[in-house]
């Protein structure tokens, strides 16, 4: 292999000579992501306990049934943590934390995001509830809308074609 494979890093560098070389380290790289795959696995079923508890404690229960169930949960994640979290892979775990809790952030923050907005479509639907019956259609009345609130027409059709579909058939 003319001149071999040079990798660099922090001011040292290695070179591989021969094929056989960089055979090893290639078997050396797949080992260790083999091991980083297997820490971040055992961290994720570490974390869906974790999670899972959430849903396993009911605590709008009985006192004793809530206790019962929390004991559970709390064993469950103690035999989960020493079976397979340890120095390797407990920064996997925290990982999976933070991503769960950004990701949690994030719709709690798009949820606020769009009160106003649902607080407009149901205005509207009160709305269509006492005057659908003064237009002839829901193109009129989606824009006797837009007069309305600040809405495009297209969004104040769609919100007067869903409040038909929620009402029987036989109302107008």
């Amino acid at each position: 292999m003319g001149g071999g494979m040079k990798f660099q890093k922090d001011g040292r560098s290695l070179t591989l000579e021969s094929e056989e070389e960089v055979a090893e380290f290639n078997k050396l790289v797949d080992l260790a992501k083999s091991l980083k795959d297997k820490q971040h696995t055992r961290a994720e079923k570490v974390f869906k306990i974790f999670i899972d508890g959430n849903e396993v404690v009911d605590f709008d229960d009985e006192n004793d049934s809530a206790s019962i169930s929390a004991n559970l949960w709390c064993n469950e994640m103690d035999a989960m943590i020493n079976q397979h979290l340890d120095h390797r892979s407990i920064s996997d775990f925290v990982g999976l934390i933070v991503k769960n809790h950004v990701k949690a952030l994030q719709v709690s923050n798009a949820y606020k995001r769009h009160a106003e907005n649902r607080s407009m479509k149901a205005d509207v639907f009160v709305w269509l509830d006492a005057n659908m019956v003064k237009f002839r259609s829901m193109d009129s009345a989606a824009e006797a809308i837009t007069k309305q609130q600040p809405i495009a027409f297209r969004t104040a059709r769609e919100w007067a074609g869903e409040w038909k579909k929620l009402r029987s058939t036989g109302t107008p």
